[in-house]
């Protein structure tokens, strides 16, 4: 059966963007189930819509996770464990639970490099350009978390005022910081930038 094309409304796009999430699995979308919630839409139609117009009107990565965001999900992820659907509803409204589930993957991955670095400085090797960058990020990102805890210890009659979930995630950041050792991860990164320096 032939499908006239026509412009897609305000409704039907919404309808897209939710199905996108709904048939989407291990990075793939179901292009043939989304088009079968339509009457008159193909799938290869639906698959342009939502890659050449919706998608486009994103939020692009970078905007989505600042570093104070991803600090957060790490944060939840420890008080909630991985309960993507409760953190999607609850914490980030903005976010489906496969964008969070994809950012929690991507720190893994990112932890999984910072170990390969502090192999490679233990062993005595010379860290590339990109490494030396990736340590200075780090140590940027260990900057802000202390801050954030700080701010934190000096505001604790905020405690009255916050939502009981927000409280009991708050609560829980000095226990990470055990868990994260992140004073440990930065004299280690400070020591392994100032050796890869002091060797260009």
């Amino acid at each position: 059966m032939n499908r006239v094309l026509k412009q897609w409304s305000g409704a039907d796009k919404l309808k897209l963007n939710d199905l996108v999430t709904k048939y989407t699995l291990n990075n793939r979308v179901d292009w043939k189930l989304i088009s079968l919630e339509f009457q008159d839409r193909t799938p290869t139609q639906c698959k342009l819509q939502y890659r050449h117009v919706l998608n486009k009107q994103a939020p692009k990565v970078n905007e989505i996770w600042t570093v104070e965001r991803e600090k957060q999900l790490l944060m939840l992820i420890h008080v909630y464990g991985k309960m993507w659907k409760f953190l999607s509803q609850n914490y980030f409204q903005d976010l489906n639970t496969e964008q969070l589930r994809l950012k929690f993957n991507q720190h893994l991955n990112r932890h999984k490099y910072f170990k390969m670095i502090f192999d490679s400085a233990e062993n005595g090797e010379r860290l590339n350009q990109k490494q030396i960058e990736s340590v200075k990020l780090a140590l940027e990102r260990i900057s802000f978390v202390k801050q954030q805890l700080e701010d934190l210890n000096s505001n604790q009659a905020a405690f009255v005022t916050m939502d009981p979930l927000e409280v009991k995630h708050l609560k829980q950041v000095e226990l990470c910081l055990d868990q994260f050792d992140i004073q440990e991860q930065e004299r280690k990164l400070q020591l392994i930038l100032q050796n890869s320096l002091q060797t260009m």
